[in-house]
Protein backbone atom coordinates (compact mmCIF):
# COMPACT_ATOMS: atom_id res chain seq x y z
CA UNK A 1 0.00 0.00 0.00
CA UNK A 2 3.05 2.27 1.09
CA UNK A 3 4.62 1.81 -2.19
CA UNK A 4 1.20 2.76 -4.33
CA UNK A 5 0.81 5.90 -2.81
CA UNK A 6 4.65 6.76 -2.96
CA UNK A 7 4.81 5.43 -6.58
CA UNK A 8 1.02 8.00 -7.41
CA UNK A 9 3.02 10.37 -5.51
CA UNK A 10 6.26 10.52 -7.22
CA UNK A 11 3.97 10.26 -10.90
CA UNK A 12 2.12 13.45 -9.58
CA UNK A 13 5.61 15.47 -8.73
CA UNK A 14 6.74 13.99 -12.27
CA UNK A 15 3.69 15.91 -14.01
CA UNK A 16 3.80 19.03 -12.26
CA UNK A 17 7.56 19.61 -13.16
CA UNK A 18 6.57 18.45 -17.02
CA UNK A 19 3.77 21.43 -16.66
CA UNK A 20 5.55 24.29 -15.53
CA UNK A 21 8.53 23.02 -18.18
CA UNK A 22 5.90 23.25 -20.82
CA UNK A 23 4.92 26.62 -19.02
CA UNK A 24 7.69 28.33 -19.02
CA UNK A 25 8.60 27.51 -22.43
CA UNK A 26 5.37 28.47 -23.78
CA UNK A 27 5.13 32.09 -21.90
CA UNK A 28 8.88 32.95 -23.35
CA UNK A 29 8.57 35.83 -25.54
CA UNK A 30 11.50 34.38 -28.08
CA UNK A 31 12.04 32.09 -30.76
CA UNK A 32 15.99 30.63 -29.94
CA UNK A 33 17.54 29.39 -33.21
CA UNK A 34 21.12 27.72 -32.85
CA UNK A 35 23.92 28.51 -35.56
CA UNK A 36 26.76 26.31 -36.17
CA UNK A 37 29.97 28.27 -36.79
CA UNK A 38 34.09 27.30 -36.98
CA UNK A 39 34.98 30.98 -36.26
CA UNK A 40 33.13 33.89 -34.62
CA UNK A 41 35.68 36.25 -35.26
CA UNK A 42 34.87 38.61 -32.12
CA UNK A 43 31.45 37.86 -31.89
CA UNK A 44 30.33 38.49 -28.88
CA UNK A 45 27.08 37.57 -26.07
CA UNK A 46 24.67 39.98 -26.43
CA UNK A 47 25.74 41.10 -29.75
CA UNK A 48 22.93 42.21 -32.28
CA UNK A 49 20.81 40.28 -34.67
CA UNK A 50 19.71 41.77 -37.72
CA UNK A 51 16.84 40.95 -40.97
CA UNK A 52 15.98 43.82 -43.27
CA UNK A 53 18.15 46.12 -40.91
CA UNK A 54 15.80 45.78 -38.14
CA UNK A 55 16.95 44.25 -34.97
CA UNK A 56 15.16 40.79 -34.37
CA UNK A 57 17.12 39.24 -31.72
CA UNK A 58 20.59 39.16 -29.92
CA UNK A 59 23.16 36.51 -28.99
CA UNK A 60 22.07 34.70 -26.01
CA UNK A 61 24.99 32.28 -25.50
CA UNK A 62 27.99 30.80 -27.47
CA UNK A 63 30.09 27.68 -26.24
CA UNK A 64 32.55 25.45 -28.07
CA UNK A 65 31.35 22.15 -28.93
CA UNK A 66 33.51 19.20 -29.13
CA UNK A 67 36.80 20.96 -29.85
CA UNK A 68 35.26 21.14 -33.51
CA UNK A 69 32.89 24.42 -33.75
CA UNK A 70 30.92 26.98 -31.95
CA UNK A 71 27.29 26.86 -31.12
CA UNK A 72 25.80 30.41 -30.97
CA UNK A 73 22.50 30.41 -29.78
CA UNK A 74 19.96 33.59 -30.98
CA UNK A 75 16.82 34.96 -29.01
CA UNK A 76 15.01 36.23 -32.02
CA UNK A 77 11.54 37.81 -31.09
CA UNK A 78 8.49 35.12 -30.56
CA UNK A 79 7.00 36.35 -34.43
CA UNK A 80 9.94 36.11 -36.25
CA UNK A 81 10.38 33.40 -38.24
CA UNK A 82 13.05 32.45 -40.73
CA UNK A 83 12.22 30.63 -43.90
CA UNK A 84 13.89 27.37 -45.22
CA UNK A 85 16.43 28.83 -47.19
CA UNK A 86 17.58 31.88 -45.63
CA UNK A 87 21.09 32.99 -45.49
CA UNK A 88 22.49 33.76 -42.15
CA UNK A 89 26.22 35.77 -41.84
CA UNK A 90 28.53 36.90 -39.98
CA UNK A 91 28.62 40.63 -40.56
CA UNK A 92 30.81 44.31 -39.06
CA UNK A 93 28.17 47.16 -38.27
CA UNK A 94 31.06 49.52 -38.16
CA UNK A 95 34.54 50.52 -38.84
CA UNK A 96 35.63 49.11 -35.28
CA UNK A 97 34.65 46.03 -36.29
CA UNK A 98 31.77 45.13 -34.12
CA UNK A 99 30.06 41.96 -35.21
CA UNK A 100 26.72 40.77 -35.69
CA UNK A 101 24.76 38.67 -37.19
CA UNK A 102 22.46 39.22 -40.57
CA UNK A 103 19.54 37.45 -41.30
CA UNK A 104 19.05 37.37 -45.24
CA UNK A 105 15.41 35.70 -45.39
CA UNK A 106 14.04 33.45 -48.35
CA UNK A 107 11.44 34.11 -50.23
CA UNK A 108 10.18 30.24 -48.88
CA UNK A 109 6.92 29.38 -47.08
CA UNK A 110 8.69 26.28 -44.36
CA UNK A 111 10.17 27.79 -41.65
CA UNK A 112 12.73 26.63 -39.38
CA UNK A 113 11.61 25.43 -35.85
CA UNK A 114 12.51 26.78 -32.39
CA UNK A 115 16.06 25.10 -31.53
CA UNK A 116 17.09 23.63 -35.20
CA UNK A 117 20.51 24.33 -35.99
CA UNK A 118 21.50 26.57 -38.80
CA UNK A 119 25.22 27.40 -40.58
CA UNK A 120 26.97 30.75 -40.45
CA UNK A 121 28.72 32.21 -43.39
CA UNK A 122 31.46 35.14 -42.69
CA UNK A 123 30.49 37.91 -45.38
CA UNK A 124 32.71 40.10 -43.20
CA UNK A 125 35.90 38.47 -44.45
CA UNK A 126 34.10 38.17 -47.72
CA UNK A 127 33.72 41.77 -48.16
CA UNK A 128 37.42 42.42 -46.93
CA UNK A 129 38.52 39.96 -49.57
CA UNK A 130 37.22 41.59 -52.37
CA UNK A 131 38.31 44.97 -51.13
CA UNK A 132 41.91 44.02 -51.10
CA UNK A 133 41.29 42.44 -54.16
CA UNK A 134 40.27 45.74 -55.75
CA UNK A 135 42.76 47.83 -53.44
CA UNK A 136 45.39 45.52 -55.39
CA UNK A 137 43.89 45.73 -58.56
CA UNK A 138 44.02 49.77 -58.73
CA UNK A 139 47.89 49.50 -57.03
CA UNK A 140 48.80 47.51 -60.25
CA UNK A 141 46.91 49.62 -62.75
CA UNK A 142 48.77 52.91 -61.00
CA UNK A 143 52.17 51.22 -60.95
CA UNK A 144 51.30 50.07 -64.95
CA UNK A 145 50.55 53.67 -65.91
CA UNK A 146 53.80 55.09 -64.21
CA UNK A 147 56.73 55.15 -66.51
CA UNK A 148 58.92 52.50 -65.44
CA UNK A 149 62.21 55.48 -65.62
CA UNK A 150 60.36 57.23 -62.38
CA UNK A 151 60.20 53.89 -60.70
CA UNK A 152 63.62 54.09 -58.56
CA UNK A 153 64.93 50.77 -57.95
CA UNK A 154 66.51 50.20 -54.31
Amino acid sequence: MKSKNKSKMMKNNFYSVLMMVILMISCTDTNTINLKMTDINGLKEKALVFSNGQKVGEIADISFVNGKYLNVLLELEKDFKIPVGSEVSLISTDIMGTRAISIELSENNIYYNSLDTLLCVDKSTTKLDTIIMKIDSAIEEILDSVPTKLIKKP
